[in-house]
């Protein structure tokens, strides 16, 4: 009951500061607090230092993919939920915030994209499908897989297109736990996709990998041996 009351009286005290003074006037430690005394009900200090000394900040927390979160049973199934929106909602609201509607080059893709993979800690192909003019109609996560491996569905990518109708697209992945240079797999599962798709009418114009400090176009790295055949679209890039 005591440890009740005083987490209680945490929760007040942290909101009053928040409310006053804004996040700015917190410490990381504070503001993890004031997260977890929504979810947690008890111990809220010795959890959240717990956490920050395991992982050293709230953003490296919300990276955590959920099954260890929950594997650590440090945490109930509610923080948990709260932790992993707070990458949700930092990952909508960059993407609302760069206004980006049209991609017509490489570096506008990155940009996009670097949003997009905000907060996620598995490898994920995400696909986004262009209509005439680069104008952004679509995109979604496709697939997922471990922080080291994905399997991509060649049947998915064109039904994704395919429903959009349209026939440009990109295609990207993550390494969370590595650089973004292409290795032998991305490039064979590349030129298989652009081969597959052009049987549907649906052409990849970049293939962008988000590495965990970096990130590359595949059509600016492999241009002249992948992305040969593929049509002038006015997507720009530099041929490296």
């Amino acid at each position: 009951m005591n440890e009740n009351k005083k987490d209680k009286s945490l929760k007040e005290q942290l909101t009053k500061k928040y409310l006053n003074n804004g996040l700015v006037s917190m410490s990381e430690n504070e503001i993890l607090q004031l997260l977890l005394s929504f979810s947690e009900r008890k111990n809220i200090s010795d959890i959240s230092e717990s956490l920050l000394k395991r992982y050293g900040s709230i953003s490296n927390i919300s990276k955590v993919d959920t099954k260890i979160l929950l594997k650590d049973n440090i945490l109930n199934n509610q923080s948990v939920v709260l932790i992993k929106l707070i990458a949700v909602m930092s990952r909508l609201y960059n993407i609302d915030k760069s206004n980006i509607n049209r991609i017509d080059c490489v570096q506008t893709a990155i940009d996009f994209l670097k949003n997009y993979y905000i907060g996620v800690s598995s490898e994920k192909i995400a696909v986004i499908a262009l209509e005439s003019g680069l104008i952004i109609k679509d995109y979604c996560f496709i697939s997922s897989g471990t922080n080291e491996d994905v399997k991509v569905s060649c049947r998915d990518i064109s039904k994704f297109a395919l429903s959009n109708d349209v026939d440009m697209i990109i295609i990207a992945h993550n390494h969370p736990l590595g650089e973004s240079k292409p290795s032998q797999a991305d490039i064979a599962t590349t030129k298989q996709l652009i081969k597959i798709l052009k049987n549907v009418g649906v052409v990849i114009i970049d293939h962008i990998i988000i590495g965990q400090n970096d990130c590359s176009s595949m059509r600016e790295i492999l241009n002249d041996s992948l992305f040969k055949d593929i049509p002038d679209c006015g997507y720009k890039y530099d041929i490296k």
